[in-house]
């Protein structure tokens, strides 16, 4: 299905995303009366500390994208409401956002509402990224592998999407790169 950025779209989305993010970043902890990210969830479980980190800054991270996706290109605009979250041109895009440095994204059970995909992890220190991982991809070009899974559990309100090493050709990374391992595509992050 082909790449949804040009290179130099690709170009300008690093450049604004992580000016938009180191500036917003000091804003957002101020809210919390704090300045460091690790402050900020000491106090929940230590288990639950990557999930709620993700669940308090996609919010923030949706407020960034919104603010550079003009610069990328002007026919990238953030909708609500529609069951994903922009579109480009008429392409609608669904965002998954992680604050963990695992090789999958978590999202609700019936996250695949289209099939193009922004995907975003970060791993952070006190008041920045440290590592990166972000890609475009189309499940429509993946393997049947690559794929939101269809049986949602009773015990949980999320699943996992993982993609296959044979679909490394259909991720176009912006941020880091891919490598295949055993049977699934393990995300290079890269350091900022």
């Amino acid at each position: 299905m082909g790449k949804l950025f040009s290179e130099t779209e690709k170009q300008i989305f690093r450049r604004e995303f992580l000016l938009a993010w180191n500036e917003s970043i000091g804003y957002w902890l101020s809210a919390y009366r704090t300045k460091s990210l690790i402050e900020v969830i000491k106090n929940e479980d230590p288990s639950q500390r990557t999930q709620q980190l993700s669940s308090m800054l996609s919010p923030l991270n949706e407020q960034i994208i919104k603010h550079i996706c003009s610069k990328v290109n002007p026919s990238w605009k953030m909708v609500g409401g529609l069951g994903y979250d922009s579109v480009f041109g008429s392409i609608p895009i669904e965002h998954k956002f992680g604050a963990n440095m695992s090789n999958s994204m978590t999202g609700h059970p019936y996250s695949n509402k289209t099939s193009w995909h922004l995907l975003m992890k970060c791993d952070f220190g006190d008041r920045k990224i440290n590592k990166i991982w972000i890609g475009t991809v189309s499940l429509d070009s993946c393997s049947e592998f690559s794929q939101w899974p269809t049986k949602v559990y009773e015990s949980s309100s999320y699943s996992s999407l993982k993609l296959h090493n044979s679909d490394i050709n259909n991720v176009d990374c912006i941020f880091g790169g891919l490598t295949p391992s055993r049977k699934w595509l393990k995300f290079l992050f890269e350091s900022i």
